[in-house]
């Protein structure tokens, strides 16, 4: 026999039902943005913190002072090498800022497509303003 037991109780008011719903997306729409921002605070301040690292390399020894230190029972000049990297910590420091801005742009489309999507969370505070008299009628409080 199958099972008779109803999803919906009975005598529930469909818009009791409906708030429930719209409660759950302006929740979800309203976490969802929470988490959004959050990761773009986090990629701007990657982000400052990668350009103070090039900002120093940048003021950095370059070798103009060439010094010829003994290593290895020979004599080798150390700045052509700090140069080569300084050349490759930029390098890899401008690769990680390209990906940061790559990211940002993708969190800034999706923060756009969230405030679009926002429908659901409004339609929801009218529903609840409007139906407050229906919650009270079933001895329900709106935050319940």
């Amino acid at each position: 026999m199958p099972d008779q037991t109803p999803t919906q109780p009975t005598g529930v008011p469909d818009a009791l039902v409906k708030l429930e719903w719209l409660r759950i997306r302006s929740i979800a729409h309203y976490a969802t943005a929470r988490a959004l921002r959050e990761r773009s605070n986090d990629l701007r301040q990657s982000r400052r913190d990668i350009d103070a690292r090039l900002l120093e390399l940048g003021e950095s020894y370059h070798a103009t002072d060439m010094r010829v230190m003994q290593g290895s029972g020979r004599f080798t000049e150390s700045g052509p090498a700090r140069v080569q990297h300084i050349a490759r910590e930029r390098a890899k420091l401008e690769r990680q800022r390209d990906g940061i801005d790559a990211i940002a742009r993708v969190i800034d489309e999706a923060i756009e497509q969230n405030k679009q999507e926002s429908g659901d969370a409004a339609a929801f505070h009218a529903a609840a303003d409007h139906l407050k008299q229906t919650l009270a009628d079933w001895g329900l409080s709106p935050n319940s």
